[in-house]
């Protein structure tokens, strides 16, 4: 540690950031715009790491730079200083004004419709001065890359990440709908060969709850049905529904949360597949902020009535 704290020394966190951003445009010029500064002041800060360091950082081609392995280096651990400071500023703010602040955090579509609000309006009671941002997609890369501090979604089974820590939450296991005011909203029995030939909306077969939903299927005896629409949009679903005509297949916690008010409801129908936990994911070694770790609190209380049991 001794022996690098000379190096450390002439390391400055404003020639990181802009090393940053040079990498993230992919050039020095166009870095130079996006920070406002001169050229030659981009260049001066990019040579004065690469001597400090005694390696190069970045390669030159026709359409700008690129970084190289030492470069890719730096850049990993830069992003994690800029992350944890960040972290560290929000910590102050929380502890000088508990009522305010920011979380960014991922969530699938299903739970964005059912239990995640729940949640958010949770902590709004106690803390109105709190914003949310929501982000939709692939929670495990969000995490990595930091952009995103926590997630809620499906535990993806079979595809653990070493550096994802999973709190797993409840099971969640899948449920035929139908609109509330539909034929098959008044039958007391009903059985998917019932249902086989009937219009369905469904997600891509090949996609994690596709599976599982190809898994239900099957556990019965039967090849899962050519969907009239495949889609991952829980609202293009919730419109087909609301024609009467389809089915579709959700997440119980979804079903028992917002059925009434979306005016579907869950069909007696055996539908057996796998466990299907959700969890709470957040990203190994990195520190949350006070405002990640107040959700999680909130999280962990909103689904105690959804954890009939947990696999």
């Amino acid at each position: 540690m001794h022996n690098a704290d000379p190096l450390l020394r002439r390391l400055k966190l404003s020639d990181l950031r802009l090393f940053s951003a040079v990498v993230s445009s992919g050039g020095m010029a166009k870095a130079a715009v996006q920070l406002n500064i001169s050229q030659p002041a981009v260049s001066k800060a990019i040579a004065t790491l690469e001597n400090a360091l005694g390696v190069r950082l970045l390669d030159r081609n026709a359409t700008g730079v690129a970084p190289t392995v030492y470069g890719e280096a730096l850049l990993r651990g830069s992003d994690a200083v800029f992350d944890d400071l960040t972290q560290s500023v929000a910590r102050i703010k929380f502890l000088s004004d508990p009522t305010t602040g920011k979380l960014r955090f991922g969530c699938s579509q299903p739970l964005s419709l059912g239990f995640v609000p729940t949640v958010i309006e949770r902590v709004y009671q106690g803390h109105p001065g709190i914003r949310f941002e929501v982000v939709d997609g692939d929670a495990v890369a969000g995490l990595q890359q930091r952009h995103i501090e926590l997630a809620i979604t499906r535990r993806p089974i079979g595809h653990e990440k070493a550096d994802v820590n999973e709190e797993i939450l409840f099971d969640d296991p899948l449920v035929v709908v139908a609109a509330s005011d539909s034929i098959w909203a008044r039958r007391r029995r009903l059985s998917l060969q019932d249902l086989i030939n009937e219009p369905w909306s469904l997600p891509y077969y090949n996609s994690p709850v596709g599976r599982m939903i190809v898994e239900g299927f099957r556990t019965s005896g039967l090849e899962p049905p050519k969907a009239r629409v495949k889609t991952f949009s829980t609202g293009m679903q919730l419109g087909l529904l609301a024609t009467g005509k389809y089915l579709a297949i959700w997440p119980s916690s979804m079903v028992r949360l917002c059925a009434a008010r979306l005016s579907v409801k869950g069909l007696p129908v055996e539908f057996r597949h796998r466990p299907s936990p959700v969890a709470i994911m957040t990203l190994k070694n990195r520190t949350l902020s006070p405002l990640a770790e107040l959700f999680i609190r909130f999280t962990r209380e909103a689904a105690k009535p959804l954890r009939q049991h947990v696999p």
